[in-house]
């Protein structure tokens, strides 16, 4: 199966940028040496058209599967984070996300997954449930940016854990089917991937805080130490990107709320003399979150 480059889609409208830049500028306080920061937050994502998968066991070549075919349209996703600030200028964060993706649809013709020839006319469950741990470093570049935009950096390691699963990894097979496993356990094939991103927050004098970030990643054959029918190499991309409002002033309890909206990507693709595993999701929709710091 052919790998694939991605790079982060190009901004629609770039007139936005000229827009920020000039909003009024307040001055936002700079974090402490030993300031922490903890964010709950959930995001409801709408899975977009280029949503597929595709698995390949053996010489049984997987059916390219769209999501929405699978009657997987939406994802309920919430995080935790906490981030320890060393310095002024830098910080140390771990988090997590949490995505439930499921969904439910007729399977049509009979399709090939995992060596397993699906039988047509059956009504699916599909779940593509994942997880996803993230270590960060953060760099304050530009405490005063420009017109006012606090500018830092990011670095870090994501480590995905995704695993598909067709009718629970038993679904009825046709006559014939070399195999009758209907799941896909990408998982095991993963490795922690670098990621790179830059963020910028400003205070607007309406009493929020503008917070846009964009992060990415990407290999391409890289030895994944494992082993199914010689050694599996995996390719990897990744994007996200987020834009909201942070609310200055805190509700009862010192949380301070935030809303905005998220587009991601994400896709996997593995390839041995055994597998050929494929997945590609693309979501985007509403964030919501709840800040605290002390």
């Amino acid at each position: 199966m052919a790998n694939r480059k991605l790079a982060p889609p190009a901004p629609r409208a770039p007139f936005l940028a000229a827009l920020l830049l000039a909003l009024p500028a307040v001055v936002r306080a700079a974090p402490r040496a030993g300031r922490t920061e903890l964010e709950a937050g959930v995001r409801l994502g709408l899975t977009a058209g280029p949503s597929a998968v595709a698995v390949r066991e053996n010489d049984v070549a997987g059916t390219r599967r769209s999501y929405g075919d699978l009657g997987l349209s939406t994802a309920f996703s919430p995080s935790l984070s906490a981030a320890r600030w060393l310095d002024a200028r830098d910080a140390l964060s771990v988090s997590g996300r949490w995505t439930f993706l499921r969904g439910r649809a007729p399977s049509g013709d009979p399709f090939d997954f995992n060596g397993a020839t699906i039988a047509g006319g059956q009504d699916l469950s599909t779940s593509a449930d994942a997880w996803t741990l993230s270590l960060r470093w953060e760099r304050r570049l530009a405490p005063r940016g420009p017109a006012g935009w606090d500018l830092r950096g990011l670095a870090g390691l994501d480590y995905a854990h995704l695993n598909f699963v067709i009718d629970g990894g038993h679904a009825p097979v046709a006559p014939g089917s070399r195999g009758t496993e209907t799941k896909e356990d990408f998982y095991l094939q993963e490795l922690p991937v670098p990621v790179l991103g830059l963020e910028a927050l400003r205070r607007l004098p309406s009493g929020a805080t503008l917070d846009l970030r964009a992060e990415g990643s990407w290999i391409e054959n890289w030895d994944s130490l494992r082993r199914e029918g010689g050694l599996v190499r995996l390719s990897q991309s990744q994007v996200d990107l987020r834009a909201r409002l942070i609310w200055n002033e805190a509700l009862p309890g010192g949380w301070r709320p935030a809303f905005g909206g998220f587009f991601s990507l994400y896709e996997q693709d593995e390839v041995s003399g055994e597998d050929g595993n494929f997945a590609r999701y693309e979501s985007y929709g509403p964030e919501l979150s709840l800040l605290r710091a002390f």
